[in-house]
């Protein structure tokens, strides 16, 4: 994973836009969609800016395979019981109407 996408999915995790992005780091929005399309590599002080205003790990953007794991990790420790059974439960949802659709696609291909 490049920088560009790491910062692409860590900024939308966040719940900034790239113009809040932009503004809390005092850059401009085309300054991040830049970054995001990997026209343009931020300098030290612009990454340490971002990783600070994002509240992420700096390693997220050093070793981005350790990404999904730590991302995951990191959400789930943040939920309480009552989220871990609505999240479960949505789970469950989403799996038996993929496998709903999977036997309709096959009833309809014979």
């Amino acid at each position: 994973m490049l920088f560009k996408d790491v910062l692409a999915l860590v900024r939308e995790q966040a719940g900034f836009s790239q113009e809040q992005l932009a503004e809390k780091i005092g850059k401009t929005s085309g300054y991040v969609s830049k970054l995001e399309r990997g026209l343009h590599a931020p300098s030290y002080q612009c990454l340490c800016d971002i990783i600070r205003t994002l509240g992420v790990d700096a390693n997220l953007f050093f070793y981005p395979e350790k990404m999904q794991r730590v991302t995951a990790s990191s959400m789930l420790d943040t939920l309480n019981s009552e989220q871990l059974c609505l999240l479960i439960s949505n789970l469950r949802v989403c799996e038996a109407t993929i496998e709903s659709a999977r036997k309709a696609k096959n009833t309809s291909n014979r």
